[in-house]
């Protein structure tokens, strides 16, 4: 029932994860096989729309009036594969079609996202039922710069291209998952280094790329449709930019997300998900968004 559950909430981002913080940061994951799977993969098209901006450390929300509008097209994928019975690997990428509208002007971009390389070991396993004890996943990260900074020559106002940091970088993940049928519980917590990088005109020091994420899905007996809700909270540490006299301010942003699955058969699933950022937290030196999401993940057990 549900086989699988709650894949597609860490695909649904993947690469837009990495995002720098002008252009507003989604619930940043990553992919974790839960069941076991040999393989699996997952594409998805996400639609985000920028709500308004936060300007540096004020708490006020600029929305944007009409005519102005930033907007993004996201084909995503993401695929993991089994090693033995308790590692895997994953990769997740993007190519992202970004476009930019004020005062009657439009202009658009295209770009690769960075990708995000993974192995994941499965540290706490249960091998007998425990009713608290859930299991635990320990995963290593690599970043890779294939995506457009907003330190890189940039076409499209209000980091309208920028795809992600485009910096090489390492780091941890753990994931905490309890099945409490019909119930299941999801934490993921991640922290990112990425490294520092000269740009063509800009000197970019090293910086923090962290989340946490929690979720909630309760499968129902209608179909097997499970509905899952949930939030992340993603922060970018400040850094120093050789063109800027004192460092970035820090970047901040909460992402509430509603989401519904509909397993087809034991080995696919399509899933439908909403995300923004305007409603709950304390954002801060970032964009706000809202995304749409809409997933199909293909398993072979």
């Amino acid at each position: 029932m549900g086989r699988v559950l709650l894949i597609f909430i860490f695909s649904i981002t993947g690469a837009w994860a990495q995002a720098n913080s002008c252009c507003g940061q989604t619930p940043a994951s990553f992919l974790v096989l839960y069941q076991h799977q040999k393989y699996t993969l997952s594409p998805s098209f996400v639609y985000t729309q920028s709500l308004g901006r936060v300007y540096g450390d004020s708490e006020d929300f600029y929305v944007w009036p009409k005519g102005k509008e930033r907007t993004i097209n996201m084909l995503n994928l993401n695929a993991g594969m089994a090693l033995g019975e308790s590692g895997q690997l994953f990769v997740s990428t993007g190519y992202l079609m970004s476009s930019y509208e004020e005062s009657g002007q439009q202009t658009s971009a295209q770009h690769t996202s960075d990708t995000l390389l993974g192995y994941t070991y499965e540290v706490l396993p249960e091998y007998t039922y425990s009713p608290w004890k859930p299991v635990v996943y320990l995963s290593a990260l690599v970043n890779v710069p294939t995506g457009h900074s907003i330190y890189d020559q940039n076409r499209l106002s209000e980091g309208g291209d920028v795809t992600g940091h485009n910096q090489w970088g390492g780091g941890f993940g753990v994931s905490a998952r309890k099945v409490l049928f019909p119930v299941t519980l999801l934490v993921q917590a991640k922290v990112l280094r990425l490294f520092s990088k000269q740009f063509a005109q800009t000197e970019v020091s090293g910086f923090y790329d962290s989340s946490l994420a929690g979720f909630v899905t309760y499968t129902t007996r209608l179909w097997d449709i499970s509905l899952t809700a949930g939030m992340t909270l993603n922060q970018l540490s400040s850094r120093q930019v050789s063109t800027i006299a004192q460092a970035s301010g820090v970047s901040r942003v909460s992402t509430v997300l509603v989401s519904v699955q509909k397993p087809l058969n034991d080995d696919v699933s399509l899933s439908f998900a909403v995300s923004d950022q305007s409603l709950i937290g304390d954002p801060q030196n970032t964009l706000l968004n809202r995304s749409y999401n809409l997933n199909i993940s293909y398993n072979y057990f």
